[in-house]
C-alpha cells in the first residue's frame, strides 16, 4: 500500500504583490469542498470579479478537504498508476474528457516538436555519467527558450 498526499491552496496574490507590495485590504477568499473528487478556490476581488480555481481530481482520492488529498494505492511490483490532477481557472465547468484529451495531444505534439528540434542537435557523450547528464539538462534548457517563429526557431529568455 502506497500513501500519496497532494497539498494544494492558493492565495490570489496580484503580481504586484509577488513582487513585494503589500496591500492595505485583499478580497475575501473561500474554498469549497465540492464532491468527492473536487475542490474550488474562489476569490471574491475588491474589484467585484470573481475568480475561480477547480481542481478535479481521478482517480477518487481516499480523503479529500480544502488542502489536501490523500490516495491510497495498492501497487504490485512493477505496477505503475496514473494520478490525474485537472486544474481549471476560470468560471465555467470545462467537459473533463475533451480537457483531457486536448492535454494529452497537446503533450504528444510537444515531445514530437522536441524530438525533431533536438535530432538536428549535436549530442555529446563522455565516460563520465555525470558529466552526460549535466550536459542533456543543460541542452533540455537551452530547447525550453526556443520557440518557433514564422521564420523558424528563435530562442526567447528573460522575464516578459
Amino acid at each position: 500500500m502506497l500513501t500519496l498526499e497532494i497539498g494544494f491552496d492558493a492565495d490570489f496574490a496580484d503580481l504586484f504583490e509577488i513582487r513585494g507590495k503589500s496591500r492595505a485590504k485583499r478580497g475575501r477568499i473561500t474554498k469549497e469542498h465540492q464532491s468527492d473528487a473536487s475542490v474550488a478556490l474562489q476569490y471574491l476581488g475588491l474589484d467585484g470579479a470573481e475568480r475561480l480555481t477547480r481542481l478535479e481530481f481521478d482517480p477518487v482520492p481516499a480523503r479529500l478537504d480544502t488542502k489536501t488529498a490523500l490516495f491510497n494505492l495498492s501497487l504490485a511490483p512493477a505496477e505503475g498508476v496514473r494520478v490525474a490532477v485537472r486544474i481549471a481557472c476560470n468560471n465555467r465547468r470545462e467537459d473533463e474528457v475533451g480537457v483531457g484529451r486536448r492535454f494529452y495531444n497537446s503533450l504528444r505534439s510537444a515531445r514530437r516538436a522536441l524530438r525533431t528540434s533536438s535530432g538536428r542537435a549535436a549530442s555529446l557523450d563522455s565516460s563520465n555519467s555525470l558529466f552526460n547528464e549535466f550536459a542533456r539538462h543543460s541542452i533540455a534548457d537551452l530547447y525550453m527558450l526556443v520557440t518557433e517563429t514564422d521564420y523558424g526557431p528563435y530562442p526567447f529568455a528573460g522575464i516578459p
